[in-house]
């Protein structure tokens, strides 16, 4: 489902966020190592709470749009079986124009199955970011406690000590911070 690329997308562009945005200390001076962690950013925005409640509003709200451009498919399969049985009794101006007709009522369905999907994803994108950002303040915070200067997300991680990941810490705080998001569709003109 195209949703779900483009939730996958969003993840791996707010990777990017979180490693330009989470406060770095800076290389020291006396030649410490950096301070790592890890965060399973995937799995964060699917198995917090607000990120199970975008994902359950996006679907739900899809089923309605779903239903609703099923049922203007089938307006339009009769509309061209009409056109059809018409054809031979019609003259070939009013069978033309009843064509365009048709054809303007398809271009209509295609822009507003269109205009319904950009809607979804708006809706999504714009759930996430929310919640993406919950999360890169969390990271922050997390970070200057623990003395952090350096997180990685999880799929550029070949391999790293267990203690190094803070996904489940995150994932906590997140529940607690952000327990829900509110999911606005814009809404589709007809």
């Amino acid at each position: 489902m195209m949703l779900r690329d483009g939730r996958w997308a969003l993840a791996a562009a707010a990777v990017i966020l979180t490693l330009v945005s989470v406060p770095v200390v800076g290389a020291k001076a006396d030649g410490k190592p950096p301070v790592v962690a890890v965060v399973d950013l995937q799995l964060i925005l699917h198995e917090s709470t607000a990120g199970k409640a975008v994902q359950k509003a996006i679907e739900s709200q899809g089923e309605i749009f779903h239903r609703e451009i099923s049922a203007q498919e089938e307006k339009l399969r009769q509309g061209q079986q009409d056109l059809e049985r018409q054809h031979a009794a019609l003259s070939e101006d009013a069978f033309a124009k009843k064509r365009r007709d048709f054809e303007k009522q398809v271009a209509d369905y295609q822009r507003d199955a269109q205009a319904r999907q950009k809607a979804l994803q708006q809706g999504d994108t714009e759930a996430s970011r929310t919640i993406l950002g919950a999360i890169n303040d969390i990271l922050g915070t997390l970070a200057r406690e623990k003395g952090i200067n350096l997180v990685l997300p999880r799929p550029a991680v070949v391999f790293a000590d267990t203690d190094l990941d803070v996904t489940q810490e995150v994932l906590s705080r997140l529940n607690s911070k952000l327990p829900s998001v509110a999911v606005n569709i814009p809404s589709v003109r007809k």
